[in-house]
């Protein structure tokens, strides 16, 4: 069963007594803020059961750190936004509560490309997802599927706001005012979701100026 919501893993998943793994989670996107720069927004949080083998994989990539007992203190969120898909298995030795949601599949953003593409004469903005599916039995990276990404409840309100900014470029007649703008654009798919701020802050300032160049 695959998630609705995007989610970001706490960092410290709980290895217990009996073999299983638990992590807390917390519903996720993002937003193109108006300075320029990404930001991952966070919402409801719950807990999940998470692969013994899937979990490893993350402990080895560093995404992760398994720890024996769980912390008193409040979860550190990480930034990596998936879609995840779960399985309902039963915990081992029954009785109440003896099912679980355990998490088996992640497909977690590692890049976000918006660019621009001609069509016949028009210019349209293209959005990519990168994305590196995590299972039990290993890892693939690739291109994500668009219309999962772009999804409501997903990522729709961040590719809306890189269309409206599309929008009001697409009004600029000067191709060296295009080219800025492509300039920029690649700078920000030449960071990882992390890092995007950075990326967005350059893009904010040269929009700034181009919009003002008497300024």
């Amino acid at each position: 069963m695959v998630l609705n919501h995007l989610l970001c893993l706490g960092n410290a998943p709980v290895l217990r007594g009996d073999g299983s793994v638990t992590v807390p989670v917390i519903e996720g996107d993002l937003n193109l803020q108006a300075d320029g720069k990404m930001q991952v927004r966070h919402g409801k949080s719950a807990e999940l059961g998470l692969d013994r083998r899937l979990a490893e994989i993350l402990h080895r990539r560093r995404m992760v750190e398994l720890v024996n007992e769980p912390s008193t203190a409040a979860p550190t969120w990480g930034d990596d936004l998936a879609i995840v898909t779960v399985r309902v298995q039963r915990r081992k030795g029954g009785g109440p509560g003896a099912w679980a949601l355990n998490i088996v599949k992640l497909e977690v953003l590692t890049r976000l490309v918006p660019q621009v593409v001609a069509t016949g004469y028009k210019r349209k903005l293209r959005v990519t997802y990168q994305s590196a599916t995590l299972t039990p039995d290993g890892e693939r990276s690739g291109e994500g599927n668009p219309q999962e990404w772009a999804h409501l409840d997903r990522l729709w309100h961040v590719t809306n706001q890189l269309q409206k900014v599309f929008d009001k470029q697409s009004r600029l007649q000067s191709q060296a005012q295009w080219n800025q703008f492509n300039q920029q654009l690649e700078a920000m798919t030449a960071q990882s979701v992390r890092s995007a701020a950075a990326a967005g802050a350059a893009y904010s300032a040269e929009q700034r100026r181009l919009n003002n160049p008497g300024r």
